[in-house]
């Protein structure tokens, strides 16, 4: 048996005006992240790699103050400051990448379990959060942009 709506029916207005309206609103969110795209990946990053360096074991403090990221490899800085994670120097845009390195001999085992303050690492659970901080940056954003 086919269940059809007589034209002008008034549950087939409703389902139509429900889909413009979250075509509408599906429009509208992917015009606020092509907009805001540069802010939300830098905010991104920037908590991803917080949260690395705050897993970071500490013994002499080393491991912690030598992680560094910047669009080169060859870049010196910016090394941690963990008393402002807000800013990032580089005006980055899409398709740039942006590195997170460690230069310490040891900071592979440290990665790997080797201290018992991170014996889970700190890059590999601080990526398993990154949908987490990639939509907290996005909601963060929005909410910023509500409130002008």
């Amino acid at each position: 048996m086919a269940i059809r709506s007589l034209k002008g029916d008034p549950i087939e207005t409703s389902i139509q005006k429900s889909a413009e309206g979250f075509a509408s609103a599906l429009a509208t969110l992917g015009r606020f992240c092509t907009d805001n795209y540069d802010a939300i990946v830098t905010k991104t990053v920037i908590d991803l790699f917080a949260s690395i360096v705050e897993l970071t074991p500490v013994d002499t403090g080393r491991a912690r103050a030598n992680w560094a990221m910047g669009m080169d490899l060859n870049d010196s800085g910016p090394y941690v400051d963990l008393t402002d994670m807000t800013e990032f120097k580089y005006q980055t845009k899409r398709g740039d990448t942006i590195w997170i390195w460690n230069n310490l001999v040891y900071i592979v085992p440290l990665e790997e379990g080797h201290s018992k303050q991170a014996p889970r690492g700190m890059v590999a659970l601080s990526l398993r959060r990154f949908d987490k901080f990639l939509m907290d940056a996005a909601q963060q954003l929005s909410n910023a942009v509500q409130k002008r």
